[in-house]
C-alpha cells in the first residue's frame, strides 16, 4: 500500500516538473526571462561598431594579367622566353613566327612604291613643260596676229587699187584669201593656247592622282613592314612570362582558343574583391582590410586599405565560378593595396576578404 503511495506522488512529481519545464520554456522564449535566463544579447562594455563586409577576392595586379596573340596567323619558328622568365624591358621579344611571305609582300610593296613614285615624276615633269609651251603659243599667237594685220592691210589695199582701177579683181582675190587664211591661221593658233590650257589643268589633276597613288604605295609599304614585324610577340612592358601555350613548330591562327603566352606586367600585387551588392554602400576608399586564404590549414593572413571603389554594379570578373557562387550575381569590385609583408602570393590566388568599415561613414 506504501509503494502504491509512493509511486502516485511521484508521477505528481514528474507532472508538476513537467509543468513547471513549460511554462519556464515559454517564457524565455517571449524574452520574458532577463538574461541570462532568457535569449536576450549579453551586455557589452563598448559598441562594437558596424559588422565586416566579406568578400571573395583573388590575387591580380592593376593592369591586369595580359593574354598575348599573334596579330596575324603563322607557324611559331621560335620560342625565346621560358615560363616564368622575368622580362626587363618593353618590346623584348618573346616569340617568332615565320616571316616569309610578309617579307615577300613587303618587298613586293615596295617596288609598287617605286612604280608610283616614278609616275609622280614623270607627271610632275609634264606639268612643268606646260608654262613653257603656252608661253611659246603665245608667241606664235602675237606672230599670226601680225600676218592677219599684214594681209588684211594687204587685202584693204589692194580692194582700194581695185576702185581706182589699179589692180585687178584677180589680185584682190587673192588678197582677200590671204587675209581669210591669216584669220584662220590666228584662230587655230588661238584654239590651240586653249587646249594647252586644259592639258595644263588635266596634267595637274594627274599630278595628284600620282601623288595620292604615291601615298597610297607608302600606307601598303607599311602596312606590309607592320606584318613583318608582328610575326614577332614582344612584352607590352616589363613583367614575368606566366605561362607557355605554344612549341616550335606549332601552327597559329590569329585567334586561337588559348592565348600563346599569359604575361603579367611587372606590378604590386593587389587583390580584386567582390564585395555583394547588399554591402556596396557600406564600402569606401581607405577601410581597412583583412585578406585571408582559407584553402591553406594555415590559414595565412594579409593586412591592407581600400583604394579604389567601382562605380558600377557588375558580373563576376572570373569566368570560371567557384563552387557555391551564383552566375548572374551583381557585384562590386574593390581593389585592396596590400601592406608589405607576410607569406607570398601568388597571380590568381582565391581569398577571403574582410572589410572594416569605418565609422565615419554613414
Amino acid at each position: 500500500m506504501a509503494d502504491d503511495h509512493s509511486s502516485t506522488r511521484l508521477v505528481w512529481l514528474l507532472g508538476l516538473l513537467l509543468l513547471v519545464g513549460s511554462i519556464a520554456g515559454t517564457a524565455w522564449y517571449f524574452d520574458l526571462i532577463p538574461w541570462p535566463f532568457g535569449p536576450g544579447a549579453p551586455p557589452t562594455l563598448g559598441d562594437p561598431g558596424p559588422p565586416l563586409v566579406i568578400a571573395q577576392g583573388h590575387v591580380d595586379v592593376r593592369s591586369r594579367v595580359v593574354a598575348l596573340y599573334p596579330a596575324q596567323p603563322g607557324r611559331v619558328v621560335k620560342v625565346l622566353v621560358r615560363e616564368g622568365e622575368s622580362v626587363s624591358a618593353k618590346g623584348q621579344p618573346l616569340l617568332e613566327l615565320d616571316d616569309r611571305l610578309a617579307r615577300l609582300r613587303r618587298d613586293e610593296a615596295k617596288a609598287a612604291l617605286d612604280a608610283a613614285e616614278t609616275q609622280c615624276e614623270l607627271a610632275r615633269k609634264t606639268l612643268e613643260q606646260f608654262p613653257i609651251k603656252v608661253r611659246q603659243q603665245e608667241a606664235a599667237i602675237k606672230i599670226a596676229q601680225e600676218k592677219f594685220r599684214s594681209a588684211e592691210a594687204q587685202y584693204k589695199r589692194t580692194k582700194r587699187l581695185v576702185e581706182l582701177q589699179q589692180a585687178s579683181e584677180a589680185e584682190e582675190t587673192i588678197a582677200e584669201s590671204q587675209r581669210d587664211g591669216a584669220r584662220a591661221a590666228l584662230e587655230a593658233e588661238k584654239a590651240r593656247l586653249d587646249e594647252l590650257r586644259t592639258l595644263a589643268e588635266s596634267a595637274a589633276v594627274s599630278l595628284r592622282q600620282a601623288e595620292v597613288g604615291v601615298e597610297a604605295a607608302k600606307t601598303r609599304l607599311e602596312q606590309a613592314k607592320l606584318a613583318v614585324d608582328e610575326c614577332v610577340i614582344r612584352s607590352p612592358s616589363p613583367g614575368k612570362v606566366l605561362r607557355l601555350e605554344v612549341a616550335e613548330g606549332d601552327m597559329l591562327t590569329a585567334q586561337p582558343l588559348q592565348p600563346p603566352i599569359l604575361f603579367c606586367p611587372d606590378e604590386p600585387l593587389i587583390v580584386r574583391a567582390e564585395v555583394p551588392q547588399e554591402d556596396a554602400g557600406r564600402v569606401h576608399e581607405g577601410d581597412e582590410a583583412t585578406v585571408t586564404d582559407e584553402s591553406r590549414s594555415d590559414m595565412p593572413e594579409w593586412r591592407g586599405k581600400v583604394v579604389y571603389v567601382s562605380d558600377w554594379l557588375a558580373r563576376r570578373r572570373s569566368i570560371l565560378l567557384e563552387p557555391g557562387q551564383l552566375n548572374d550575381v551583381r557585384t562590386l569590385e574593390c581593389i585592396i593595396q596590400l601592406d608589405n609583408g607576410g607569406p607570398r602570393l601568388r597571380i590568381g590566388q582565391r581569398v577571403l576578404v574582410r572589410i572594416t568599415p569605418r565609422s565615419d561613414h554613414p
